[in-house]
C-alpha cells in the first residue's frame, strides 16, 4: 500500500489542490481573505496565476507532504486524500490564488507549530535573576471568541 507521500506525488493538480482547500480551510480554518501575510508573500506568483500554475502547485503539494510527514496531521491528510472528487472544484484564477494563499497559510502554522511570535525578557537585580518567556499563537477568530466567552 502506498504511503501518504506517494499518493500526494501522485495526484492530478486538480487533486492537489482540492486536498489543499480541504486541509486548509478544514484542518487549519484558514481563510484566504484572512491571511494577509501571505497573499503578499505569495503578490508575483498570484497577479499571473496561470503562468505561475506550477508554481503554485508545488507549494499546495509542498504543504500537503508537509503535513503527511507531522504525525498529529497524518489523519488529515489521508482524510483530505479521501475526500478528492467529492466536490467538483473549477480551478480559475482566483480560486487559484486563493487555494495557493491556504496552502501558504497552512505550511506556515506547520512549519511554527502555530507560533506567531517568541519573546524572552531578562531581569537581573542584586539578588535574583528571572527570565520570563512569551509565545503568542495565532488562532482563528472563531477559536477566540470561544475562549474568550469561557474567559481563558
Amino acid at each position: 500500500m502506498p504511503n501518504l507521500v506517494d499518493k500526494i506525488n501522485a495526484l492530478s493538480r486538480e487533486g492537489v489542490f482540492e486536498a489543499v482547500r480541504m486541509l486548509g480551510y478544514d484542518t487549519f480554518e484558514i481563510e484566504p481573505d484572512q491571511a494577509t501575510e501571505e497573499a503578499a508573500a505569495l503578490a508575483p506568483l498570484s497577479t499571473e496565476p496561470y503562468q505561475n500554475i506550477e508554481d503554485l502547485e508545488q507549494l499546495a503539494r509542498l504543504t500537503l507532504i508537509v503535513a503527511a510527514l507531522t504525525p498529529e496531521y497524518e489523519a488529515d491528510v489521508q482524510n483530505a486524500l479521501d475526500g478528492i472528487g467529492q466536490k467538483q472544484i473549477v480551478l480559475g484564477g482566483l480560486e487559484i490564488v486563493a487555494l495557493s494563499i491556504v496552502a501558504l497559510g497552512a505550511l506556515h502554522v506547520l512549519i511554527s507549530k502555530g507560533k506567531t511570535s517568541e519573546k524572552t525578557k531578562i531581569t537581573i537585580t542584586d539578588t535574583k535573576i528571572t527570565i520570563e518567556e512569551e509565545v503568542t499563537y495565532g488562532i482563528s477568530e472563531r477559536l477566540a471568541s470561544i475562549l474568550k466567552a469561557i474567559s481563558l
